[in-house]
């Protein structure tokens, strides 16, 4: 008969294992979007529009 502790332990493995696909999953994603181009001139362009908006 499986107790309490490893019951939890397994279903804590699972929830671990998901969330670590689900992370390397966005982290794949944002290094795609982050060499793209066209988004790196429009986040330096919002950089210097936010750092104009400071002085």
């Amino acid at each position: 008969m499986a107790t309490a502790g490893l019951v939890l332990s397994i279903i804590g493995m699972i929830l671990s294992i998901i969330m670590f696909i689900v992370c390397v999953c966005v982290a794949g994603a944002a290094t795609q979007i982050a060499s793209d181009p066209e988004f790196q001139s429009q986040l330096s362009s919002a950089l210097e529009e936010v750092s104009s908006s400071l002085n």
